[in-house]
């Protein structure tokens, strides 16, 4: 589904997509497909690295959160929160936290 759309977004107001996400509201399952709606992806928007995220509500809210009581400066909020999007789940605020590090 995410690839279909994907290609739609490419120009929109002169922006390139880079990445993609799905906020959930419980568990979820098919991490794999990430990796299968990015390269799906690259077919129709050439040259590109379109990398995605699962995040489930609490991970989202817990994050925010995090930045808000830690003071962290809004262009460090965005470079932590673009660092998740390596086609790879996160259920813990603690999981996305740790995606900086690796």
């Amino acid at each position: 589904m995410g690839s279909d759309y994907l290609p739609n977004y490419q120009g929109y107001k002169g922006k390139n997509v880079s990445s993609f996400g799905y906020v959930t509201v419980s568990d979820w399952g098919g991490e794999c497909n990430l990796k299968k709606i990015m390269e799906k992806a690259s077919v129709t928007i050439s040259e590109s690295n379109v990398q995605g995220a699962l995040i489930t509500a609490n991970a989202l809210l817990g994050f925010l959160d995090y930045c808000l009581n830690n003071e962290i400066e809004i262009e460090e909020r965005k470079s932590l929160f673009l660092s998740c999007f390596t086609n790879k789940g996160y259920r813990t605020v603690a999981e996305m936290l740790r995606s900086e590090n690796q």
